[in-house]
C-alpha cells in the first residue's frame, strides 16, 4: 500500500504511540540512519580507493514490521566502483530490527519506503 494511502506511517519501535504521522516517519528515519551508522563496515577496498557517496535502498516494511525486498533504487558516488557499497548497505538494510509497521484501518499493511545510506569521508 502507497505511504500516502495509509492512516498512520510505519515507525520505529520507540515512537508508537505518536499519532502525527510526520513525527512517526521521521522517527522510523532516525531510528533507521542510528542502526546503520552503528553497525556499519566500510568496505575497505572503497575505503582504500576513496569511494564515498550514498546508496538508497528501497525495502518494503511487512505488516508484521519485518523489513524485506531490499534492493538498490540508485547509487550516488564521487567516483570508482561502488558494488561493495551496495552489498553493505543491503547487508545493513537486511539486519535492520523490526519495526513498528503502517496501520490502514486499524489493521497492519505493508508499505515501501527508499532510505539514503551514507558513506562519507571520517
Amino acid at each position: 500500500m502507497s505511504i500516502s494511502d495509509v492512516d498512520l506511517v510505519p515507525t520505529w519501535f520507540d515512537c508508537e504511540d505518536d499519532a502525527d504521522n510526520a513525527m512517526r516517519l521521521s522517527c522510523l528515519f532516525a531510528g533507521l540512519e542510528k542502526h546503520l551508522i552503528e553497525n556499519m563496515r566500510y568496505p575497505e577496498d572503497a575505503l582504500a580507493a576513496g569511494v564515498f557517496g550514498k546508496v538508497m535502498v528501497r525495502f518494503i516494511v511487512k505488516k508484521n514490521g519485518e523489513i524485506v525486498d531490499t534492493q538498490i533504487a540508485y547509487v550516488a558516488v564521487d567516483k570508482g566502483d561502488s558494488s561493495s557499497l551496495e552489498a553493505e548497505a543491503l547487508r545493513l538494510m537486511k539486519s535492520c530490527p523490526n519495526v513498528i509497521p503502517a496501520q490502514f484501518e486499524g489493521k497492519g499493511v505493508a508499505t515501501e519506503l527508499m532510505v539514503p545510506v551514507k558513506f562519507e569521508k571520517h
